[in-house]
């Protein structure tokens, strides 16, 4: 019985040798093809990163994903040659990468940056891209149902011998029985359980049930057979529970790219700076699965960061934040590493966990995105990959949307005098007009012109004109009450806004101005000093437009340009109020009627 038994356990060990090869082959396959259609997605990604952005990173990554591709396509051939049934599926795979590679990858990768093609050339580069994309998905997905077969046929075949060698361990056993019913008495009290429980545990594992272990009792031989047989089905479920961790974070991976793709496709040619800073913090939020989401902005004068976006607040709007220094905080420091930082912070109710990644345009931060949680920071590296490529989309967006709000105020600006234009002038005296005329609020305004600047310019030469024409402009911004707004209208005109003021106030500033202006030019030295005539109208039932205010306060300059210059005129219910400002006594006022408006200015 003994030798019986012997012959039956090495038998049984030969043809599990026999087939672990056969199952480690199909099993190697299965995970060459996974690296390969990983690598294929990671290149594609890379190139169209590399086609919207231009920067040499994404082909560095493009590069990387190649040369893991290679390496996926040689282990898939070498095994390849030793199974007939998917060579012939194998070889289609590889044509379709190579057709994807030669028409597209290749040619796309050698492109210069500055030659990226755009508009509708880009749109028909990734059209072809995606064709011939498609061309190589249809082809691995016939591969990888033929390698479950493969896989399906090797574990049938198992489990056909399995019951073989066990059959026969049983006729051995019961032929032994037959000569010696003592012996087999004895053999079943020693090795009759240990035997039917490495039956069951193999029954179960040639189910798929790898779970179960078999008992170590018995003879050292039977022994030696469970230990080994325990040992094929730990490394069996490591083996799957491995190629299970790789499908899920594969898919897992795959969404979050596909996540980054539908962020950057809507902040790609967005110009509000909100709607750019709220894609990107829900999409920074989605992926990691984190409690809030949060963007910061570089102030380089402060050489701090500042809060412009956070999931938490009112339609993303910070509240209750600073600004952080470079250096403080974990933003503060990614910022000013230019590194991605993970840190757990200690709070009242425990402890958070933060995740800042810095938005790099060129060498420059130019923002933080920052996600923050209960749980445990996220530092799966498919995971800060993630964010590191939504990063560097939300950084160029978030320039170029800045970029454009800096332009905008710029075009309201005077470049000479850095007053407000006049197209910043007539939009804020439409709204306050509006507004005057709703709530019933006073509202003046004020047109003021150098007297005699022609002459002037004439006289000392266009830039002193213009040094003069910047410190008029530097009296009025300071003089100007908080709330109240001084433009340049055009040329040597100026206009001031004057809020939650009456015709009597604004007559006031417009002298308080005239006597600064005339103060500041006393002592210059020069034949003709410096003044300024103004007029002053007011909203009323009279003047009910921004068109009349305007045309009122006009005029009123006018008739202080006519009276001897240097001076203020107050316009007000179809008459014309003049002030005399020469400095000969009190004040006079004379009446005149409003005249019609002029169609040029007085110099």
């Amino acid at each position: 019985m003994g030798l019986a038994l012997v012959i039956g356990v090495v038998t049984l060990v030969v043809t599990l040798l026999a087939l672990d090869p056969a199952m480690n082959r199909a099993s190697d396959i299965n995970d060459a093809n996974q690296r390969a259609a990983q690598a294929m997605l990671s290149e594609e990604t890379a190139l169209r990163g590399y086609l919207a952005t231009g920067e040499q990173r994404f082909l560095v990554a493009d590069r990387q994903a190649g040369q893991e591709l290679v390496n996926a396509d040689a282990d898939m051939e070498s095994l390849a040659l030793q199974n007939d049934r998917l060579a012939p599926l194998i070889l289609d795979v590889r044509l379709g990468q190579a057709a994807w590679i030669e028409q597209w990858a290749t040619p796309t990768s050698k492109t210069p940056a500055q030659a990226r093609p755009t508009g509708p050339a880009l749109l028909r580069l990734l059209d072809q891209g995606s064709e011939l994309f498609d061309n190589y998905n249809a082809a691995e997905s016939k591969l990888g149902p033929a390698i479950d077969r493969e896989n399906a046929t090797v574990q049938g075949d198992q489990r056909t011998l399995l019951v073989t060698v066990l059959l026969l361990e049983v006729v051995l056993v019961s032929g032994t029985f037959v000569v010696t019913a003592f012996q087999q008495h004895k053999l079943q009290r020693a090795i009759g359980g240990p035997v039917d429980n490495i039956v069951k545990v193999m029954h179960l594992a040639a189910a798929g049930d790898l779970s179960v272990r078999a008992e170590g009792g018995g003879p050292e031989e039977l022994h030696q057979i469970a230990t080994g047989l325990n040992a094929m089905n730990e490394a069996l479920a490591t083996e799957r529970a491995v190629g299970a961790a790789r499908e899920t974070e594969a898919a897992a991976q795959s969404e979050r790219l596909a996540q980054i793709l539908s962020v950057a496709r809507e902040i790609a040619g967005s110009l509000n700076l909100r709607y750019v800073l709220r894609s990107v913090g829900l999409g920074a939020r989605m992926m990691t699965g984190q409690d809030s989401a949060h963007v910061w902005l570089t102030d380089e004068a402060r050489n701090a960061l500042v809060p412009a976006y956070d999931s938490s607040g009112p339609d993303g709007v910070p509240m209750d934040q600073e600004s952080v220094q470079f250096g403080e905080e974990t933003a503060g420091k990614a910022a000013k590493y230019g590194r991605t930082t993970v840190e757990e912070v200690p709070t009242p109710d425990g402890v958070t966990s933060r995740l800042a990644v810095p938005m790099i345009v060129g060498a420059r931060v130019v923002g933080v995105l920052e996600v923050r949680g209960s749980c445990a920071a996220e530092t799966d590296q498919g995971v800060l990959e993630a964010l590191d490529a939504l990063a560097t989309h939300a950084a160029s967006a978030i320039e170029a949307a800045r970029l454009h709000v800096e332009l905008e105020r710029r075009s309201e600006i005077d470049a000479l005098t850095r007053l407000p234009n006049r197209h910043r002038l007539d939009d804020d005296l439409a709204a306050e007009c509006a507004r005057s005329l709703r709530y019933g609020r006073p509202l003046a305004f004020v047109m003021m012109d150098v007297d005699n600047f022609k002459l002037f310019n004439d006289l000392y030469g266009h830039q002193v004109g213009d040094e003069v024409l910047q410190e008029v402009a530097t009296v009025l911004a300071h003089e100007v009450r908080d709330g109240d707004t001084a433009y340049r209208y055009g040329g040597e005109e100026f206009g001031v806004l004057l809020r939650e003021s009456d015709a009597a106030e604004g007559q006031q500033a417009a002298e308080r101005f005239r006597s600064r202006i005339e103060a500041a030019f006393a002592d210059r030295g020069w034949a003709a000093g410096v003044t300024a005539s103004f007029g002053v109208a007011a909203f009323s039932e009279a003047v009910s437009t921004e068109k009349r205010l305007v045309e009122a306060a006009d005029r009123a300059l006018y008739e202080a340009k006519h009276a001897g210059r240097n001076r203020v005129v107050v316009a007000s219910d179809g008459r014309t109020l003049v002030e005399h400002g020469d400095g000969d006594g009190a004040p006079r006022l004379a009446v005149r009627p409003l005249r019609a408006p002029r169609k040029t200015k007085a110099s």
